[in-house]
């Protein structure tokens, strides 16, 4: 399923401070993030989640350097973010997509800056995150 199209679903939001009109007229703009020391994003559910919350960061992350490094198949990303998060108990993926900002198409090789974004259930809880991906 294209990233857009989940994007657009109930209960999907688009990327963080992600706004495509911004993109294309190339004015800068800047998300503010706020992040537990762990990465996870803070909010008041997320204090109640067990160590397995900090998968979607550890997967974001860890795709972030597999990409400095020089991995650009969309596919091989999603394998090992998808890995990460499933070593983790009682994890259930929705979602992963690394997709163009401006269009929110699924991209199948990283040669700009793309949006990797997530949907995982840990537990009971449905968590989404995304992580701007560049060379």
């Amino acid at each position: 399923m294209r990233a857009a199209t989940l994007f657009r679903s109930a209960g999907r939001q688009k990327p963080t401070g992600f706004n495509p009109s911004r993109w294309l007229t190339g004015k800068k703009e800047f998300a503010i993030h706020i992040r537990d020391t762990d990465g996870l994003a803070m909010s008041l559910r997320n204090m109640y989640l067990t160590a397995e919350r900090t998968c979607l960061y550890q997967a974001l992350t860890a795709s972030r350097q597999r990409v400095k490094d020089g991995e650009t198949a969309a596919e091989a990303l999603i394998r090992s973010a998808a890995a990460i998060i499933n070593a983790h108990f009682d994890t259930t993926i929705d979602y992963i997509a690394i997709c163009d900002p401006p269009t929110l198409n699924d991209v199948p090789v990283v040669n700009g800056p793309v949006f990797m974004a997530m949907a995982v259930k840990v537990g009971e809880t449905r968590l989404i995150d995304n992580m701007m991906l560049s060379l």
